[in-house]
């Protein structure tokens, strides 16, 4: 008799043990028996059910389709994950209902009429057993607790299915020229193009150029500037009577973009000719000629409209060189006439400046 109550006893422990246990489900298809210990947006923290005394473990919820807790009732964290053991949690919620039930009606009763009571009752029992499972699964009174417990739980994870729609995705930060908002992205090829600086008239004379700018935004310009036309260049020389002239140089330039142009440094460059004529028509007319070379370095802003027109606003210091200056005087009725440049006067290095406005076009 004592060792069918330890029977009884034991079975009645390992069909609480059974039901007191939770299943995690993780996306990679694995799952842990374990004892859920708390549930939060991010986390759930747990200890294996076969190592109750072990140290709590943390899983990232990203990671869980689903728990299954002690009663019975499953909680879906992920619904585009299909989970495969679904099914599974019915097991032993039959298997623990049976063995349990003819335990006590083989060991207590002793006469015949109880057996055959016990025995009608499997076929009225089932119906409500495997009806009533989800809530009813265990008649000890750990269930109780549980399901008292269960409801406590599932306000707080409910929370955690909305936080898993939106996935925190952080927008990448793209650069002005690949970005399709920017003015730069329809000019980030290679491209020719052609400039002008008007304001030139002002100051040493117009310049007029060409342009090659790489996908880099590091362009290499050529111009020609035309001295003769510069108001400021006039008076430099003087106030000569008539004065000619022609001067080439390039440029370089590295351009760092921003979403509506970009701003540039580089060097500054020119070479030039220039030919005046002083006191024209008078017995000491005088015909000078010189050369001068311009270093400087550049900077300043380049405004993008669209993918092939620009402008450039900016500055340009550095240093002009002056070459001897050659003379003669060349009125043919002066006693002094020479066709040669037998005169001189001595060269100088000064500052130089120019303002930058350029109005381009590239193709």
């Amino acid at each position: 008799m004592l060792n069918k109550f330890l029977i009884v006893l034991v079975a009645l422990i390992s069909v609480n043990v059974a039901f007191a246990q939770d299943i995690i489900r993780f996306k990679n298809g694995r799952s842990i028996e374990a004892k859920i210990l708390e549930i939060n947006e991010e986390t759930v923290r747990y200890k294996k059910m076969n190592y109750l005394d072990g140290p709590d473990i943390n899983a990232p919820m990203s990671k869980v389709v689903s728990i299954t807790y002690a009663n019975g009732e499953t909680e879906v964290f992920d619904e585009s994950e299909t989970p495969a053991p679904a099914a599974a949690p019915a097991e032993p919620a039959p298997v623990a209902a049976q063995e349990p039930a003819p335990a006590p009606v083989a060991e207590q009763p002793e006469p015949a009429p109880a057996d055959e009571q016990v025995a009608q009752q499997p076929a009225v029992a089932p119906e409500p057993q495997y009806v009533v499972v989800p809530a009813q699964q265990e008649p000890a009174a750990a269930p109780a607790q549980q399901t008292a417990a269960a409801p406590a739980e599932q306000p707080a994870a409910a929370p955690a299915a909305p936080v898993q729609e939106p996935q925190p995705v952080k927008k990448k930060k793209l650069a002005p020229i690949d970005n399709p908002e920017s003015g730069w992205y329809q000019a980030k090829r290679n491209a020719f193009g052609i400039w002008l600086q008007p304001l030139g008239v002002v100051l040493w004379g117009p310049l007029v150029g060409v342009s090659y700018r790489h996908s880099t935004a590091f362009t290499i310009d050529v111009h020609v500037r035309f001295p003769q036309l510069g108001i400021t260049y006039w008076a430099v020389a003087e106030q000569p009577d008539d004065m000619t002239g022609i001067a080439f140089g390039a440029q370089f330039r590295k351009i760092f973009a921003t979403r509506g142009g970009g701003w540039f440094v580089g060097g500054f460059f020119d070479f030039g000719v220039t030919e005046a004529v002083y006191n024209q028509g008078a017995y000491r007319e005088k015909d000078e000629q010189w050369f001068s070379f311009v270093a400087s370095v550049s900077g300043g802003y380049r405004f993008r409209f669209g993918r092939h027109f620009y402008m450039d606003l900016g500055l340009v210091v550095g240093t002009l060189l002056v070459s001897d200056q050659d003379w003669r005087y060349s009125n043919v009725l002066n006693d002094d006439y020479s066709s040669d440049y037998d005169h001189y006067y001595s060269g100088y290095t000064t500052a130089f400046g120019m303002v930058i406005l350029t109005t381009g076009i590239e193709f």
